[in-house]
């Protein structure tokens, strides 16, 4: 997003879930270090829609080391809004997400690791490919 007041667009995001209620069905990735649409790792996570400022590994993903102007932040919802979704899809794909979908499978919960809080969530669904997944134990 490329909006004119950043602040304003999320607070106008928070107003409409609180109109609208809460998302039906929120489909994330799998960030490498952890971060669920763009829920950085930090000592504390914003449950709200906020500006957040991406993390030098986030900032080397391709889509965005590519595009023509490089952010710097992102708006994005909150992880209090991503958990009260109904339900939740988590997709992890390709090789480089193997080690971060062994450390979501450990199943410790912590703010270093935001993808981690999807644990908290009762109607989540987890989906990866062959590539995140070789090698790993998966009877969890």
């Amino acid at each position: 997003s490329d909006a004119a007041d950043p602040i304003a667009e999320c607070a106008g995001v928070r107003q409409r879930l609180a109109v609208e209620g809460a998302i039906d069905l929120c489909v994330l990735g799998l960030g490498v270090n952890g971060h669920v649409a763009m829920n950085e790792p930090a000592p504390h996570l914003s449950p709200f829609a906020h500006v957040a400022r991406l993390s030098e590994e986030s900032l080397r993903h391709p889509m965005l080391a590519q595009s023509k102007t490089r952010p710097t932040h992102g708006l994005t919802l909150g992880l209090g809004e991503i958990l009260a979704s109904r339900e939740i899809l988590l997709l992890v794909s390709g090789p480089a997400k193997r080690a971060p979908l062994r450390r979501l499978l450990n199943r410790e919960i912590t703010t270093a690791f935001p993808a981690s809080c999807l644990w908290l969530h009762s109607h989540w669904t987890l989906l990866c490919d062959r590539e995140a997944t070789a090698g790993l134990d998966l009877n969890v």
